[in-house]
């Protein structure tokens, strides 16, 4: 590292390919922290969870019970020894709250003054986080099994709503109103992510073992289906295409929007180019996944050969290069992990499941020091010393 700072002062490399090179080699050396973590506030399974992308300061979590917690995560008390402080709780005896499980959270992407959670109660609830208050709730015909938010900047107000009924629901939060449908699904749809590089892709997967790229501007139905076989054998003249050989509950897209890495019930994980909608046949092994429902995982955003995928697998969360396959990491918990959330910022993995604790895993070289008097306690950021070793 000492030798790639002299050559970027000698003017050899440029200052994009030190932070490439600091923010990979954390995310590639992440371990438990110990010295720091979140209160254990939930009484059931965690199903979810959401950092918010404008301050990447407060975290969302939810899960069986109901109940929503808002996690601090600059909250310093100054002590060796501290957790991150709840800011605000909704119990599920709140008449707001989700009556049964909640199954996805998600922050305005523009804003930490909002954000929308969704459960099998079929109703999709957005709230006003300042004062913890709900702004608009709408009920669908389906359970919801996921529901995802574009990131790109636009004036595009869309809540894609992945439900029971076998269709995604598009819902416009600006009249509290259901744009349109997306019908082509002929199971459960489990999942949805939109593109991070066009407003107007989405990608579904579903119980049919399908996957689904959608332009939701196009009244024809999808774009395309994406084939494990690259179109080579494994299904008959009319039979329709599929992307796993099982249940698709798990969808991600990287960072530049050009590949889509999916998770499915047969336990494997795949990547695809979204441009040509063909499998690159990387192997990633088998990784176990049981779930009936919805998989939350997450892939790192540097942009490069090395960006990693997060994949809760069993009690454990496994780290694997995207582009290789490669096992880089495996993080574990005392029973199965249902969702995961990688912090870019900071290189920061959270994860949680059904041991109802949040854990926290960040790099070695992110060590504490001593805060000032005067902001111990007051919620500030922390201060952290960078240990850089050749």
């Amino acid at each position: 590292m000492l030798s790639l700072i002299d050559s970027v002062r000698a003017g050899l490399s440029s200052t994009s390919e030190l932070k490439r090179a600091v923010v990979t080699k954390r995310s590639f050396t992440l371990k438990i922290v110990k010295d720091w973590e979140l209160e254990d506030v939930h009484s059931a399974t965690v199903n979810c969870m959401d950092i918010d992308p404008s301050e990447h300061r407060y975290l969302l979590s939810g899960g069986n019970d109901g109940g929503i917690c808002v996690h601090d995560l600059m909250y310093y008390t100054g002590a060796c020894s501290y957790s991150a402080k709840v800011l605000h709780r909704i119990e599920r005896t709140h008449p707001a709250a989700h009556k049964g499980s909640m199954e996805c959270l998600q922050w305005y992407p523009f804003d930490s003054g909002l954000f929308v959670s969704t459960g099998m109660d079929r109703k999709v609830k957005l709230w006003d986080s300042n004062m913890m208050a709900l702004a608009f709730e709408t009920r669908l015909n389906g359970m919801i099994n996921h529901h995802e938010m574009s990131k790109v900047p636009s004036q595009n107000y869309l809540v894609a709503a992945a439900t029971s009924d076998k269709n995604v629901i598009l819902l416009d939060l600006k009249s509290g109103s259901k744009s349109h449908e997306l019908c082509g699904h002929s199971s459960d749809v489990l999942t949805c992510h939109w593109s991070p590089r066009d407003e107007a892709l989405l990608a579904t997967g579903s119980c049919d073992s399908q996957i689904l790229l959608w332009d939701i501007r196009s009244a024809k139905g999808c774009l395309k289906s994406l084939d494990q076989h690259n179109g080579k054998g494994g299904a008959g003249k009319f039979s329709p295409s599929t992307a796993h050989d099982g249940d698709v509950n798990g969808l991600r897209f990287t960072e530049n929007g050009f590949f889509l890495v999916s998770y499915g019930a047969d336990s494997k994980l795949r990547v695809w180019d979204v441009v040509n909608g063909t499998n690159l046949m990387v192997n990633f092994g088998t990784t176990r996944n049981n779930s009936k429902c919805a998989v939350q995982m997450d892939v790192t955003s540097f942009d490069n050969e090395h960006d990693l995928v997060f994949v809760p697998s069993g009690s454990s969360v496994i780290a694997y290069e995207i582009m290789t396959g490669v096992k880089v990491k495996k993080f574990g918990h005392f029973d199965t992990v249902k969702c995961c959330t990688f912090e870019p910022w900071y290189q920061q993995l959270f994860s949680a499941g059904k041991d109802r604790t949040i854990l926290c895993w960040a790099s070695d070289i992110h060590q504490m020091r001593e805060a000032p008097p005067d902001k111990v306690g007051s919620g500030s950021k922390p201060i952290y010393v960078d240990n850089w070793d050749d």
